[in-house]
């Protein structure tokens, strides 16, 4: 397997960056998961550079918002917080 040359592909130069970023917010977003369900109950929600960009009851509305800001959707931390509990079979 060999490194990928990021001249020849879709693959931004700064992608280790973006990819720590998002690893970054995910765990913020993890961090402050009770205080967000609290605030924001049965909403989708936008996290970026550890800080709430987007929150709506849709998630058309919260991509709204972000191409609103200028806030690079592939880059985002998008989830739903759901307040009923999903039954899981393992």
């Amino acid at each position: 397997m060999g490194i990928i040359n990021t001249e020849q592909s879709n693959i931004p130069p700064n992608w280790g960056e973006h990819l720590h970023q998002f690893k970054e917010d995910t765990i913020f977003l993890e961090s402050i998961r009770p205080e967000l369900l609290y605030q924001y109950p049965d909403c989708w929600i936008a996290i970026y550079q550890k800080e709430v960009v987007g929150v709506a009851s849709k998630l058309k509305d919260v991509i709204k918002q972000l191409d609103q800001k200028d806030v690079p959707r592939g880059y985002t931390v998008i989830e739903f917080l759901n307040t009923k509990q999903i039954p899981m079979i393992l």
